[in-house]
């Protein structure tokens, strides 16, 4: 009974095991990726602001 009951949950247990590992890779690619878009688009302002000062002083 025991013995069956722990061949049944291992895999389960492992696979969830895994599930967590892959979603938090997926939390940390996530944070990488958010962290990249908030600098482009900060970068991306600046560029705007400057564009439009430089008209305006033209």
């Amino acid at each position: 009974m025991d013995i069956r009951f722990l061949s049944i949950s291992a895999p389960i247990v492992s696979s969830l095991f895994q599930g967590v590992r892959l979603v938090r890779l997926l939390e940390v690619q996530k944070h990488r990726a958010v962290s990249i878009l908030i600098r482009s688009q900060f970068i991306c302002e600046i560029h705007l602001s400057s564009f439009i000062w430089f008209s305006y002083m033209v």
